[in-house]
């Protein structure tokens, strides 16, 4: 019913490993919550292969969320719905306490001491069971487990994308084994402790799964699209075609970072020049860069390094404000009148977060960007992947104009 075939990230011929094997309806998880459910007694329903798969479908879910949140991505506050959906209502109870009894996840109270509230807050926001997920699952021994199964991949979706849109985001392949195999060589080659072996699952999990899912939604906060290559990283999205045909990318520099440039100016707001200029170059993140934390990197070193000061970015300044941190202080002695400008938004205490009006800004400039001549394309939030390359001037007419119309000029790559 399944194979499980163990990946050693260590192992110098882990390439071997998932050699010649079929990638459809596949995994990656603990090796030890493996053994211990093919051993398992008393599991909520009879079929163990079942047992497991829900198990599996659950705990990708749970990937799709880590990699979505930020902050602490191993704590999550989990709606009854999600429990119900892959372990229906009537047996959902006897399978989050056999993941408590494996040592997967266990709930964990609120800072006032309850689990849970019935009722709205004052906030207008209820608070449902929270769950951690234990260091035992997400650090442990990775494997892969194929399920032998020919199910049809089928399109999920809300709404009515326009059928070169839906179809791309269906029939579009990724090289399996290469997109993992290069994961992994980075997670090998990684220098800072913020990649874990949980990202690394994350991010494998996030390639297996177009093998077992295709969807495409927008979000219930913001209207930017969401679809099945969302949360591929960059280093996985390399390896995405059409009948072999890979993907031309065009996207923007600093993108959120340079619309705050447009709130600011649609609200009267000072502009600080040289924030002005450094969104516009393409540089700003390299502008908070710390001089004694870069010394002596090489050009990889230097990539990790600004991803992560994007990372502390939205942390710390967009998605919330933390102004006691590093980043933050750095980014105030340098942007003044910016610092300031978000200062007072958030101190009014906005129930929408200063990135959700940059996104839903961003998704109506890139909601409406479509390429003339490929037969093939997909936007992913400040970016558009296209196949034909006679598109490329048209596409980067199209995003300036728009630009324009904000009255700023972006940096396309």
């Amino acid at each position: 019913m399944i194979q499980i075939i163990p990946l050693k990230v260590s192992h110098i011929n882990y390439n071997e490993l998932i050699k010649d094997v079929d990638f459809k309806n596949c995994y990656i998880t603990s090796q030890s919550l493996i053994n211990d459910l093919l051993i398992k007694g008393d599991l909520p329903i009879k079929n163990r292969w079942i047992v497991i798969k829900n198990i599996l479908d659950f705990l990708n879910s749970i990937d799709f969320r880590m990699l979505q949140k930020k902050g602490d991505s191993t704590l999550l506050a989990l709606q009854y719905s999600i429990f119900e959906k892959y372990f229906t209502c009537k047996h959902y109870r006897k399978y989050i306490k056999l993941l408590h009894e494996l040592n997967v996840m266990s709930r964990i109270a609120y800072s006032d001491g309850k689990y849970y509230d019935f009722n709205k807050d004052s906030a207008g926001s209820g608070r449902c069971i929270q769950y951690r997920f234990h260091n035992n699952y997400i650090n442990d021994d990775l494997c892969m487990v194929f399920f032998k199964n020919d199910t049809k991949l089928v399109l999920e979706k809300d709404n009515d994308y326009g059928k070169t849109y839906e179809n791309t985001i269906l029939k579009t392949q990724i090289y399996f084994k290469d997109a993992i195999m290069e994961e992994i060589d980075n997670y090998q080659k990684d220098i800072f402790v913020y990649h874990s072996l949980n990202s690394l699952r994350c991010r494998i999990s996030a390639i297996l799964q177009l093998g077992n899912r295709r969807y495409i939604k927008k979000g219930s906060k913001v209207d930017r699209i969401s679809h099945s290559f969302s949360n591929l990283s960059k280093i996985a999205r390399k390896f995405l075609h059409i009948k072999g045909v890979k993907f031309n990318e065009l996207d923007i520099s600093n993108c959120q970072p340079l619309l705050l440039v447009y709130n600011m100016l649609k609200s009267n707001e000072p502009i600080d020049q040289n924030y002005l200029d450094a969104c516009e170059s393409g540089l700003f993140y390299e502008t908070l860069y710390d001089s004694e934390e870069t010394k002596g990197m090489d050009e990889k070193e230097m990539e990790e390094y600004r991803n992560y000061i994007k990372t502390e970015t939205y942390r710390c300044i967009y998605f919330d404000f933390k102004k006691k941190e590093p980043i933050t202080i750095r980014f105030a002695e340098l942007y003044p009148n910016t610092y300031y400008y978000l200062c007072n938004y958030y101190d009014s205490k906005p129930e929408i977060t200063m990135a959700s009006i940059l996104q839903n800004i961003e998704a109506s400039i890139f909601n409406n960007i479509m390429p003339n001549k490929s037969k093939n394309y997909f936007t992913l939030y400040d970016a558009i992947y296209y196949i034909d390359l006679n598109d490329k001037q048209q596409l980067t007419e199209d995003i300036m104009t728009k630009f324009s119309i904000l009255g700023i000029k972006p940096k396309i790559k």
